[in-house]
C-alpha cells in the first residue's frame, strides 16, 4: 500500500508560514508598545521632577524677592510643553496597546487555522492506519484460508 499523503499539506505549510508572519508582527507590535511605555514613563518622570523643582523655587522665593514674572512664565511654558509631550506619548501608548490586541487576535486566528488543518491531517492519518490494518488483516486471512485449503486438499486435514 502507498504511504500516507495529506492532500492539504501545501495549504497547511502556507498557513504555518502565515502564522510565523503574524507572530513576527506581534513581536514588533510588542516592541513598539514597550518603547511607547518607556517614553511615556520617562516623560512623566521629567515632568514630575520639573514640577517639583518649580514648586521648590516658587516656595523658596519670598514675595518680591527675585523670581521674575518672566522666569516664572518661562518655567510654566516648559511645564506645559512637558505635559503636551506626556499627552502625546499617552496617545502613542494607547494606540500601541490597541495594535498589540489587534495583532494578538490575528495570531490567534492564524493559529486556529493551522490547528484545524493539523487535526484534519491527524484524523485522516488515523483513518489511513485503520484501513491499512484492515487490509493487512484481510491479506493475512486470505493467506491463512489458502493454506488451510491447500493442507486440506493434500490430505492433512483428515
Amino acid at each position: 500500500m502507498k504511504r500516507f499523503r495529506f492532500r492539504m499539506e501545501r495549504i497547511l505549510r502556507l498557513r504555518r508560514q502565515s502564522l510565523d508572519v503574524e507572530r513576527t508582527k506581534m513581536a514588533e507590535a510588542l516592541r513598539l508598545e514597550q518603547a511607547a511605555q518607556q517614553a511615556y514613563a520617562a516623560g512623566e518622570e521629567r515632568r514630575v521632577r520639573y514640577l517639583a523643582a518649580l514648586s521648590e523655587s516658587v516656595a523658596a522665593s519670598a514675595p518680591g524677592s527675585g523670581v521674575e514674572g518672566a522666569v516664572l512664565a518661562e518655567r510654566l511654558g516648559v511645564l506645559a510643553e512637558l505635559s503636551r509631550r506626556r499627552a502625546y506619548w499617552d496617545v502613542q501608548r494607547v494606540e500601541a496597546r490597541r495594535q498589540v490586541e489587534k495583532q494578538r487576535a490575528m495570531v490567534v486566528e492564524a493559529h486556529r487555522a493551522v490547528r484545524v488543518l493539523e487535526l484534519l491531517r491527524d484524523r485522516r492519518r488515523a483513518e489511513y492506519l485503520r484501513q491499512l490494518e484492515r487490509d493487512e488483516q484481510a491479506l493475512l486471512d486470505e493467506a491463512g484460508s489458502q493454506g488451510f485449503v491447500r493442507r486440506r486438499g493434500n490430505g492433512y486435514g483428515r
